[in-house]
């Protein structure tokens, strides 16, 4: 079933940072494809995030 575009204008309303409304929309994605391992994929997804926001405040 296709994401409802009104959870994703949600999603883009909230008081989080982009990165974090890019993990719950790829999460969302992720489930739009009908995976059924969905730990695998959303622990995937989450460690993404996490190393893109160490790599984010790593001083230059």
């Amino acid at each position: 079933m296709p994401i409802n575009s009104k959870i994703i204008d949600q999603i883009h309303q909230l008081p989080i940072s982009d990165s974090e409304k890019k993990l719950m929309t790829n999460i969302l994605h992720y489930e739009e494809e009908g995976k059924f391992r969905y730990k695998t994929g959303y622990n995937e997804l989450i460690q993404k995030h996490l190393k893109d926001c160490d790599t984010e405040t790593e001083p230059q």
